[in-house]
C-alpha cells in the first residue's frame, strides 16, 4: 500500500511539472508570436513612404479626382457634401497613419546630415500643407451649397504634387532613394 502511494505521488508530480511546463512554454510561445505581430504591425518610413506612394499618388485619380467629381456629380448639395467628407477622411486617413508618422519629430527624430535635414522639413512643410487643408474642410459641418463650396476649396489646396512632395522628401531624409 505504501508503495502503491508513494507511486501516485510520483506519478502527480511529474503529471504536475509536466503541466507546468507545457504552461510555460505555451506562455512563452505566445508572448515570441504577439511581438513578432507587433513589429509586423509597426510602422516604418520605408512601409510609410511605400503605402503613401502605391496607394495614393500612384492612384491619385481614382482616390481623389474620379471620388472630388463623382461627388460633385450628385444632385443634391447634402449628397454632395456627404461624399466629399468620403475623399476627406480617406485623405486623412492617409495623412494621420503616414504624413505624420513621417514629418513627427516625436515619431521620428530630424536627421543630422543637412541634405537630408533639409528633406525632412520640406516634406514637414508639404504635410502641414495638406494637414491645414484637411482641418479647414474638418470644420465645415453644413450641408448646402455653401458646404459644398467650402469643401471644393480646402480640398483643392491638395495636390498630387504636394502629396509626390511628401514621398520623395520623406525618401531623401530617410535615405531611401
Amino acid at each position: 500500500m505504501v508503495a502503491m502511494d508513494k507511486h501516485n505521488k510520483q506519478s502527480y508530480l511529474k503529471t504536475k511539472n509536466g503541466k507546468i511546463v507545457l504552461g510555460v512554454v505555451s506562455a512563452v510561445v505566445v508572448i515570441l508570436t504577439a511581438i513578432g505581430v507587433w513589429f509586423f504591425m509597426k510602422n516604418s518610413p520605408s512601409k510609410a513612404i511605400k503605402n503613401l506612394d502605391s496607394n495614393l499618388v500612384s492612384k491619385w485619380d481614382a482616390v481623389y479626382t474620379d471620388a472630388i467629381t463623382k461627388a460633385n456629380n450628385e444632385n443634391s448639395a447634402d449628397k454632395k457634401a456627404a461624399a466629399l467628407k468620403k475623399v476627406v477622411k480617406t485623405l486623412r486617413t492617409y495623412y494621420n497613419k503616414d504624413m505624420d508618422y513621417l514629418t513627427n519629430e516625436e515619431k521620428n527624430k530630424k536627421p543630422e546630415d543637412a541634405t537630408k535635414k533639409t528633406a525632412y522639413e520640406e516634406a514637414q512643410k508639404a504635410a502641414k500643407t495638406v494637414k491645414d487643408a484637411l482641418d479647414e474642410a474638418d470644420k465645415v459641418t453644413g450641408q448646402d451649397d455653401a458646404a459644398v463650396t467650402s469643401l471644393n476649396n480646402a480640398l483643392a489646396k491638395v495636390t498630387k504634387d504636394i502629396c509626390q512632395k511628401v514621398v520623395t522628401q520623406s525618401k531623401i531624409a530617410y535615405g531611401l532613394e
